[in-house]
């Protein structure tokens, strides 16, 4: 579908965005970030002003995100979500995958920047873990994604029976073949079963960052440990 009028809408639109207030703490890291709520007041009257509406359905275990115009013309993005029973876990899951599924949509931030901070392989002084950037590698010298999946997956214990499993539901033949959006959302999602699972807030698997690879998950997963175990000493 050529995007004749919705790109040229969207780009409207977003001058018009209000500035998103960052109304939320995170607890374990001491940043602040904008909710859901916070990121559509600041940004749906501009998008209908321009004949724009985001519309997002679950269905099954994926999150569908679409960006309509008033022409016909639309943007999708899929996000997948963690495939758990509990109903509480669930709703918190999609309540992020809302906001983050927006937030890459309309290409706005919604957390505090975080380029001030030292990186990950400097020693901080200060309690509170760094968050992870994202590793920026040469396309050459990029890991393939279904062994990136799969040591991810052995990190987190994480059976990788059910990665294959997501694959075939959604039709994909290996993580190769997708994105790095996609394969992204995949593994926050593995890092929301294990931060659950392990008693912590929903919000702190959003400081992986997008394309962070092994190293950059087990150092989110190591400062994460150790920064719960400062709170209890």
């Amino acid at each position: 579908m050529i995007m004749q009028q919705i790109i040229p809408a969207l780009i409207k639109a977003k001058k018009n965005f209000k500035k998103i207030s960052k109304d939320a703490v995170n607890p374990y890291f001491k940043s602040r970030y904008a909710t859901l709520d916070a990121v559509l007041d600041a940004t749906e009257n501009a998008l209908a002003e321009k004949g724009l509406t985001i519309v997002q359905v679950v269905e099954g275990y994926t999150l569908q995100t679409f960006l309509y115009h008033e022409s016909g013309e639309f943007l999708q993005s899929n996000y997948p979500l963690p495939e758990t029973t509990d109903s509480q876990k669930l709703g918190a899951a999609i309540t992020y995958a809302r906001r983050y599924a927006i937030c890459a949509m309309l290409s706005i931030i919604a957390d505090e920047d975080d380029d001030g901070n030292h990186s990950s392989s400097t020693k901080s002084t200060s309690n509170k873990p760094q968050k992870l950037v994202q590793n920026k590698v040469s396309q050459n010298a990029r890991v393939s994604q279904n062994e990136r999946v799969k040591k991810i997956c052995a990190l987190l214990d994480y059976p990788l029976e059910l990665a294959r499993q997501w694959l075939h539901q959604n039709n994909f033949t290996n993580f190769n073949s997708l994105s790095d959006e996609v394969v992204d959302g995949f593994v926050r999602s593995i890092c929301w079963q294990w931060a659950s699972q392990n008693g912590y807030p929903v919000e702190e698997f959003g400081c992986v960052a997008n394309g962070s690879g092994v190293e950059g998950v087990k150092r989110w997963r190591d400062e994460l440990i150790e920064f719960s175990l400062q709170q209890v000493s």
